[in-house]
């Protein structure tokens, strides 16, 4: 059985069997399904980057969502804390540190020009 919360950031995830939701998608009912589906797929199939790389996730409506509630942006980070918990997404800790390193690696080369 997932418990289901809902917090003013991020889009979605899950911690466990809890799922964790922008209490925003309430204003966008077919988000919010399809955001729940989702993360309840994660808790029935045990699966995590395998499922998101199968489905589609990031799409125009998703992108309109985050332009509209800017805080939604926090689904991206690689590190998000609630509830005490600390997530952590090892595929957005690896492009977020390889975004770092490319822009410093930018920055030096300019220096050097």
């Amino acid at each position: 059985m997932a418990i289901i919360r809902y917090i003013n950031h991020s889009i979605g995830f899950r911690i466990n069997n809890r799922i964790y939701l922008n209490r925003n998608l309430l204003k966008f009912p077919k988000l919010h399904k399809r955001v729940l589906e989702h993360e309840l797929e994660h808790i029935k199939t045990g699966k995590g980057l395998l499922l998101d790389l199968k489905e589609k996730q990031f799409d125009l409506e998703i992108f309109k969502f985050c332009l509209t509630h800017p805080r939604a942006f926090y689904h991206f980070f690689p590190i998000i804390i609630v509830d005490n918990y600390i997530s952590y997404s090892w595929i957005m800790l690896i492009l977020f540190l390889s975004f770092i390193f490319f822009i410093i690696t930018f920055i030096k080369l300019l220096i050097l020009i």
